[in-house]
């Protein structure tokens, strides 16, 4: 009851500003809902700052500004939209002057990923626009602490290790086996050829891409987008996962890494790497967020214990990469 007092206190400050009256037609995520214009029967969406969840929550909360989360996805909403050479598409925002919320536009008759997973063309068009999200400019920097602890939230590693830790508790995973795999694949990127930096969402399924009804791919969803020095391929291994195999797209990985690598820049050594961390890192993620009575979690398990047991399975995955030979 007290949660819907809230929204219904943010509509009521969302009309008064738009003169407009907005109606909430339905729930579409944690803290997003699907508002409808009563005049116009314009469509739009409402996202706001996720709940406190507790007094140290709140204290966290207090001592930087609100949810770090939700006020990175307004800086990296302002960065997509002064820059001038993005090529792929977000929801228009039309209401951000407020700290705590914001209203962007609705993709209508949308479609997720997984729908047009096996069309070529939309599989190239998301693959150029990742390229292009990964160009962006980094966004305006905060004060050295609040940057530090935003950073230490997203970081792909700490998520690594995080989701490591919730797997073996909810599958018995050999949690040293796996740490082993995740501290030697963090070893040799800091010892080979690095990747060059670039801007990734970090946190890309098939319900953070919206395939509209004339097939343009949108990104939505920009709260643990950050600019990545040490995992910049990320974003890739998680788009090309196939949910029900539990392989990874080579062709979709190549179309990508054609885009963003010169050929000089990719070597065998790091390349593989980044894509045995991206892969174990999808598949952690999948472990975590299914249910374990799933048969897909069986997949995924399998390919985790090959990950660990069995080196070369990307490396030969490489070996298919045209550009590699």
């Amino acid at each position: 009851m007290k949660k819907l007092i809230e929204i219904e206190d943010i509509i009521n400050k969302l009309n008064h500003k738009t003169q407009k009256k907005f109606d909430i037609s339905h729930k579409l995520g944690r803290s997003c809902y699907l508002l409808i214009d009563e005049n116009s029967k314009d469509k739009m969406v409402l996202k706001f700052e996720p709940k406190v969840q507790n007094k140290l929550h709140s204290i966290w909360r207090w001592f930087f500004g609100g949810s770090l989360p939700f006020q990175n996805e307004l800086r990296v909403l302002n960065t997509i939209s002064t820059s001038e050479k993005k090529k792929f598409l977000n929801p228009k925002l039309f209401q951000n002057q407020f700290s705590s919320f914001y209203l962007m536009e609705y993709i209508p008759n949308n479609e997720l990923l997984d729908n047009h997973f096996s069309s070529d063309s939309i599989k190239i068009n998301i693959c150029s626009s990742l390229a292009s999200f990964r160009k962006l400019n980094r966004p305006k920097k905060w004060n050295f602490f609040k940057e530090r602890a935003f950073r230490i939230l997203e970081s792909p590693l700490r998520k690594m290790f995080k989701m490591a830790f919730y797997s073996h508790k909810l599958y018995k995973i050999d949690i040293l086996k796996l740490l082993i795999l995740i501290l030697k694949l963090e070893l040799t990127r800091i010892l080979k050829r690095k990747i060059p930096p670039g801007f990734i969402h970090n946190d890309f399924g098939s319900n953070n891409i919206i395939i509209d009804s004339n097939h343009s791919v949108y990104f939505i969803d920009f709260e643990d987008a950050l600019w990545e020095k040490k995992w910049p391929l990320v974003d890739i291994t998680d788009i090309a996962i196939d949910e029900k195999t539990g392989m990874l797209d080579n062709q979709m990985i190549k179309t990508y890494l054609i885009q963003i690598l010169k050929k000089d820049e990719i070597l065998r050594s790091h390349l593989t790497c980044h894509l045995k961390f991206g892969y174990l890192r999808i598949l952690l993620r999948r472990l975590c967020a299914g249910n374990p009575k799933d048969k897909e979690m069986s997949i995924y398990l399998q390919k985790i214990k090959g990950l660990i047991e069995n080196d070369n399975m990307i490396d030969n995955w490489c070996n298919e990469f045209e550009l590699l030979k």
